[in-house]
């Protein structure tokens, strides 16, 4: 769905926050019946950077910059709203608005519209719950809540997308089960089903991904690892290969020392004819009262290895695909910053990094390099 009224966008956005503002308590959730509840977020993004750059969004895309012009293009407001059938039955919806950029059709500054959950939830007790319906991704560990700026403590996402090689969302099932021993949490997670590609040239056939996240105390551990298979197809629809296999594996981790917290993640992707993705980042904060100032470093990559087109298409007829890229893609990240709690649900954040970007691969002209400064606006209600 696209609105092709951003400044309308903006306005309400910045009105909503300034009543937000003007009474900064503590806000519980909506109940507008007893069955029906909603939940909002917003975030209000004011971010300068240095040179021409593609920045980490809090959606599902690169967001680009043109040197020293101000913009709210980070901002984004969405909500979820959940139903209560019986008392083991609920449904959930949760969607997005955010800034789309220029239309390629209009060329003017539109909104972008998404619903990023959509799903049904069945409780059997004993901790365990079956979900149906369309989800993002589980892979990360921030995935599920990308959108949601407040639940994390830097500006932007540490990773460009769901980590996943191109794959976003899927339509499928999910079985979660938890158990508690002692001190110790742990929490499974299984997932079937059928992903969609961030490219309209990959037509993903199913995903299967199995997710296990360890608590204890101040620390917790999480690793996934998720196999998929894909058909491949060139711009113009010819079918390049229709066996193509996927296998990626994550780990991540936090643990607070008495007023130090550490984040460190790792992931993998070996993939057949798309590029193969690996990803890490490290993070050491300090947490005082109602502060807390972060450093980190990011560095995601693509390498691009050029296939048989020959092997690959076999006896099939038309032109052949356009030139393969080669080589590495990487986004390197470097930050500091600091989030200040206002009350339990708004906060303010200010961040300043450092971005370079090495595309040796696809498109050379795109590499950039150069600073960029934040302050944020962010909240639940």
């Amino acid at each position: 769905m696209l609105i092709y009224n951003m400044s309308s966008f903006l306005k309400i956005l910045c009105c909503i926050l300034i009543s937000l503002l003007s009474a900064l308590t503590p806000i519980q959730a909506n109940e507008l019946s007893e069955k029906l509840n909603f939940n909002g977020f917003l975030t209000l993004d004011y971010t300068v950077t240095s040179n021409d750059l593609r920045l980490i969004s809090n959606s599902d895309q690169r967001v680009s910059y043109q040197a020293d012009q101000p913009s709210l293009k980070n901002s984004l407001i969405g909500g979820q709203l959940t139903y209560q059938f019986t008392d083991d039955v609920s449904a959930v919806v949760q969607g997005k608005l955010y800034d789309g950029g220029d239309s390629q059709v209009s060329g003017l500054s539109h909104s972008i519209a998404e619903l990023d959950w959509a799903y049904l939830s069945y409780d059997f007790g004993a901790d365990l719950k079956l979900r149906a319906g369309r989800f993002q991704i589980p892979f990360m560990q921030g995935v599920e809540l990308r959108n949601i700026s407040f639940s994390r403590l830097w500006i932007r996402p540490l990773i460009p997308s769901s980590g996943a090689g191109g794959l976003k969302e899927y339509t499928g099932g999910e079985l979660l089960k938890h158990i508690s021993s002692g001190e110790s949490n742990w929490d499974f997670q299984v997932v079937l089903g059928k992903a969609k590609h961030g490219l309209d040239e990959i037509d993903n056939k199913n995903i299967k991904l199995l997710s296990i996240r360890f608590q204890q105390d101040d620390f917790w551990l999480r690793t996934a690892v998720l196999a998929t298979q894909y058909s491949v197809f060139t711009p113009t629809g010819q079918l390049i290969s229709d066996s193509g296999n996927g296998l990626m594996f994550s780990l991540e981790s936090e643990y607070a020392i008495g007023s130090y917290l550490f984040n460190a993640g790792y992931s993998k992707s070996t993939t057949d004819i798309t590029p193969d993705n690996s990803n890490y980042y490290f993070s050491v904060a300090y947490q005082f009262t109602d502060i807390t100032p972060y450093i980190y470093h990011s560095r995601f990559n693509q390498f691009f290895e050029p296939f048989s087109v020959q092997d690959a298409m076999g006896e099939a007829q038309g032109p052949p695909p356009p030139p393969q890229p080669s080589g590495n893609n990487d986004l390197y990240n470097w930050a500091v910053g600091a989030k200040y709690l206002l009350n339990e649900r708004y906060a303010i954040k200010v961040q300043a990094e450092h971005i370079k970007e090495e595309d040796n691969a696809s498109s050379p002209d795109v590499n950039g390099e150069g600073n960029a400064f934040s302050i944020v606006f962010e909240g639940v209600f």
